[in-house]
């Protein structure tokens, strides 16, 4: 079974890919971008 991510890690993680989706620069990918920098899976970023 899975362990859980941390909360302020995955609550950060939202927060820097929803700040990324904002900015029509970097808007593409930016979900599946933030997930690999910070080693995440990309669904764990959905709310």
């Amino acid at each position: 079974m899975p362990v859980p991510y941390p909360a302020e890690i995955r609550d950060r993680a939202v927060r820097l890919a929803l700040e990324a989706r904002n900015d029509p620069a970097t808007r593409d990918g930016a979900i599946a971008r933030v997930a690999k920098q910070h080693d995440l899976l990309p669904a764990t970023q959905q709310k």
